[in-house]
């Protein structure tokens, strides 16, 4: 997934690229900003506490979808009054509040929206265009190209001494051509740099890419597979911190996802085993740090990696006896199941679900047991109900007459 160390690498790639089309669409103006640009910027740097107060305000429904939607047409229309871009205004707005704790979830909100003004963007494209069998033909060479940006993009990051499954998995993610790509076309085309063709041409190769790229992301650990007696020679010696060894020590359960569910497992495992004895294994480095932080043993990594589980120095009777599966996406919980099994972990292997057809899957993965959360909760809550009562119906019983 995107939270996976290839998935943080492709999205900082991403960005990059995303970074450099703004500028060049703040640049394709070609006009001078006014004198008020830059104590513009200063008054909204100081003023940034007010904005991240205002979307603490805004709470978790509606309000603060809004509040995105006017912080980012709001913040290119003020931009625009000052002589610069508007698309710079937004993107200037973003980084303000990406810093916030609640920036997050700001952007989970939003992503519908952004996702339905995306395909509006492509809909008005399509009506502007009509194909020929040269555009066609043109869209296809650019997509043969696609191999080629893929190697180049695994070559650049394995050197950077990514693992080659990571980097393999990254470049398989990056391989497609950008939306922002397109609209950087659409600018040429507007300023008449690029005759209108080459707009359809870009079209047709950017939406021929996003359909050749989606089922091999899906089969990307079968591809790498098939390429990785080949790729693994490339291997950088070096290896990122991240990638070093790792120790069990004496550890005796592991529990893979650290959120809610998975510190709430951790803390009725070490009233039995001891805190010393839980392993906790997140790839959220800001939830490692807290857990670090409140003293408990965490470690970071893709527990679904299989690679991770080589990481480990394995001991020649591994006493591990328990592993939690605490993760919310069902696909990490499967995925991490068939590594552990493949590692050779043969102890016992408990999972939860959220539902009822998540459960086969998982034990066709080797999963001992499940826990349905949704369908169990009404009766942990019911139980602590009736113990709290009996304890309130005890300590009258005891007071004195």
């Amino acid at each position: 997934g995107m939270g996976a160390q290839y998935g943080r690498v492709s999205i900082g790639v991403l960005i990059v690229q995303d970074i450099a089309a703004v500028v060049f669409l703040a640049v394709s103006t070609a006009k001078l900003p006014s004198p008020w640009a830059a104590l513009l910027v200063v008054l909204l740097l100081v003023g940034r506490r007010l904005w991240t107060r205002l979307m603490q305000e805004a709470g978790h429904g509606e309000l603060l979808v809004l509040f995105g939607l006017v912080m980012a047409l709001g913040g290119a229309v003020i931009f625009e009054q000052v002589g610069l871009k508007g698309d710079l205004g937004a993107l200037f707005f973003g980084v303000l509040l990406a810093q916030d704790r609640k920036a997050g979830e700001l952007a989970r909100a939003l992503f519908s929206l952004k996702e339905l003004m995306l395909v509006g963007f492509f809909l008005s494209i399509g009506m502007q265009v009509t194909p020929t069998a040269q555009t066609l033909l043109l869209a296809l060479g650019l997509i043969c190209l696609l191999p080629l940006k893929s190697a180049l993009f695994f070559l650049l990051l394995s050197r950077f001494r990514l693992r080659v499954r990571q980097a393999a998995f990254a470049s398989l993610a990056l391989g497609n051509y950008s939306e922002f790509g397109l609209i950087v076309t659409a600018i040429a085309v507007s300023k008449g740099w690029l005759v209108e063709d080459w707009l359809v041409v870009v079209a047709m190769a950017v939406v021929m890419s996003f359909l050749i790229a989606a089922p091999l992301n899906m089969r990307n650990a079968k591809i790498f597979s098939m390429l990785k007696p080949s790729l693994e020679r490339l291997e950088h010696r070096q290896r990122l911190p991240e990638d070093e060894w790792l120790q069990l020590d004496d550890a005796r359960v592991l529990i893979c996802g650290m959120g809610r569910v998975g510190s709430s497992a951790r803390e009725v495992m070490a009233e039995r085993y001891g805190s010393e004895r839980i392993l906790g294994i997140e790839f959220d480095e800001d939830k490692v740090g807290q857990h670090l932080g409140a003293g408990y043993r965490v470690i970071q990594g893709d527990s679904s990696n299989p690679d991770f589980w080589h990481r480990f120095v394995k001991p020649r009777e591994h006493v591990i006896e328990q592993v939690l599966l605490c993760m919310p996406n069902h696909e990490s919980n499967k995925r991490t199941a068939e590594a552990l099994r493949a590692w050779g972990y043969d102890g016992l292997l408990a999972a939860v679900i959220r539902y009822a057809d998540e459960e086969e899957p998982l034990r066709r993965a080797g999963v001992d047991t499940v826990y349905n959360m949704y369908a169990e909760v009404g009766g942990s809550f019911a139980r602590e109900l009736l113990l709290t009562e009996e304890k309130s119906l005890s300590s009258r019983d005891t007071e004195p007459g």
